[in-house]
């Protein structure tokens, strides 16, 4: 199988790409040039449809990591703009080239543990599907929204 990570030269993408390149093709598309020669890279921005495109030739799946992890490198806007319209874009570039398969790598962040301020407990242990959702800074709403999007519609 040919898979596109996006975001492979990333935190959590580079493990992807290392685990997949085992059994599969493994495209890396990212702005970044890859950590290891584990696989094909095609350089791009998940904001560029153009870019996007170029990088879904032959592909059966898509696993979505790329993303701004947070304010300490770049804007809020630039964190919303990125994760949320970059997310639906990769998204609709995957349907439309006839990729039916896309995994979104969202973040435990949506539930507002991680950047949370002062102490956020679960709810209730161990956290399943059904716990309230509550991000309280720009990247867990971010991912939130994005995960929104993708389940709202199917991409056209």
């Amino acid at each position: 199988m040919r898979i596109l990570v996006t975001g492979g030269s990333g935190l959590v993408g580079r493990r992807v790409v290392r685990l997949l390149s085992r059994n599969h093709e493994v495209v890396n598309f990212d702005r970044n040039d890859p950590p290891e020669d584990l696989s094909e890279h095609v350089a791009g921005d998940i904001l560029d449809v153009d870019s996007i495109g170029a990088a879904m030739g032959g592909v059966n799946a898509v696993v979505h990591a790329a993303a701004i992890p947070g304010l300490t490198f770049r804007t809020a806007e630039d964190v919303y703009v990125t994760n949320i319209v970059g997310t639906r874009r990769v998204a609709e570039v995957a349907f439309a080239a006839g990729v039916r398969r896309l995994v979104n790598v969202s973040s435990e962040s949506v539930l507002g543990f991680v950047f949370g301020r002062g102490s956020v407990k679960p709810c209730y242990f161990p956290i399943d599907e059904d716990h309230t959702l509550s991000p309280s800074d720009p990247y867990g709403r971010s991912k939130l929204v994005a995960e929104e999007s993708l389940t709202e519609r199917r991409p056209s």
